[in-house]
């Protein structure tokens, strides 16, 4: 049983922090011996310093490599007896890499993000890491398709979808959200979650797709979850142009911005119909956590949704960046026109994308490297 560091740059809400909070108490349940290594600060750095496992947090004070960190790093893998860190963004990688330089660690390196968010230092650094690693994540098809295409070497990589915690999406909601916004038990309430900042998800089309039903329908209204900036990107630009849209189409008294959400379950319970539109993404957590609430889900169709809800078995698909096929579409659930999840399908979607399952997947990886 190899010992394990997860080593992340922040500690931010986001999909990646959620499936790392998911598979801890997999790892502790297991028996296995994991710490985890933080180099930078988040909104959810009190949840991951109190969540059971050891906790490191040293911080990295120069831009691109910082000679200090790399050997405060090296120096708590060897005190820990670490044989794998696995790295998720190009930032903690170099890292990972220079402090294993001359040990045995073995180093797994996770791509979650889009290729189009990477700047020009970070692709160049990405290629040149990748053939260092000794195995590459990707968590879907879709994904490594699109690596291959941008010439890397697929060879390293295997396919490890991501996986949620499902007792955790069904637990009793903390909190009744509706009564935050003063939204009534009989509004039908349309909601996505995602962040605004990261150039990925386009929030828009949703915004434009209740502009065309509000009117229609009296007690329609949308809540997106989200933070709006962080410290790699101040002013959202997605966010501007959501709330100016609604702001001009006078939309503020029956849209909300609720910001950051850590609490995934209330934010789905005080949902009838979950809605998602992105320009690109590499999984989809937030669609999966639908899903598996038992939520009625529309998505759009890029390629790793396709994969993601098997070309719409688990949830529905609309045309990407199409508003107008997406109002029609809500407006079918409002009616009642379309089917609401089948149990069964959901019981066969959790079997596929349990945090388990994804732990199970994981674990092959790290055994091959030995």
């Amino acid at each position: 049983m190899q010992n394990v560091a997860f080593i992340l740059k922040d500690l931010v809400v986001g999909g990646i922090q959620r499936l790392l909070l998911d598979l801890i108490p997999v790892f502790k349940s297991q028996d296995r011996k994991l710490i985890f290594i933080a180099i930078g600060k988040g909104e959810q750095f009190e949840t991951f310093k109190n969540a059971g496992v050891p906790f490191f947090f040293i911080p990295k004070k120069l831009p691109f490599f910082d000679p200090i960190l790399v050997f405060r790093i090296r120096k708590l893998l060897l005190k820990h007896k670490i044989e794998i860190i696995h790295s998720h963004h190009v930032s903690e990688a170099i890292s990972a890499h220079f402090a294993i330089i001359g040990t045995s660690v073995k180093h797994v390196l996770s791509y979650h993000v889009g290729l189009q968010l990477n700047n020009s230092q970070d692709s160049i650094v990405f290629k040149k890491l990748h053939k260092r690693v000794d195995r590459a994540v990707c968590p879907s098809n879709a994904f490594l398709n699109e690596m291959k295409s941008a010439g890397y070497d697929s060879s390293l990589f295997t396919v490890v979808p991501n996986g949620i915690d499902t007792a955790r999406l069904l637990e009793k909601p903390t909190q009744n959200i509706r009564n935050k916004f003063n939204i009534q038990e009989d509004d039908f309430v349309i909601g996505m979650i995602g962040n605004f900042y990261n150039n990925t998800r386009n929030q828009i089309v949703v915004c434009k797709a209740f502009e065309l039903l509000e009117k229609k329908y009296e007690h329609l209204r949308l809540i997106f979850y989200g933070g709006h900036s962080n410290s790699y990107l101040p002013d959202a630009e997605h966010y501007k142009q959501c709330y100016d849209f609604c702001e001009k189409n006078e939309l503020l008294e029956k849209v909300f911005f609720a910001g950051i959400e850590t609490d995934t379950t209330s934010a789905l319970a005080s949902l009838d119909l979950f809605a998602y539109a992105s320009l690109n993404d590499t999984f989809g957590i937030a669609v999966a956590e639908s899903i598996l609430s038992i939520k009625p889900t529309l998505v759009n169709d890029l390629d790793v949704f396709k994969e993601l809800t098997q070309n719409g078995k688990y949830a529905e698909l609309y045309p990407t960046n199409n508003h107008e096929v997406l109002a029609q579409k809500i407006e079918n659930f409002i009616l009642k026109k379309s089917r609401k999840p089948d149990e069964r399908l959901i019981e066969e979607f959790k079997n596929k994308y349990s945090i388990e399952s994804h732990f199970h997947k994981l674990d092959e990886v790290y055994k091959s490297l030995f």
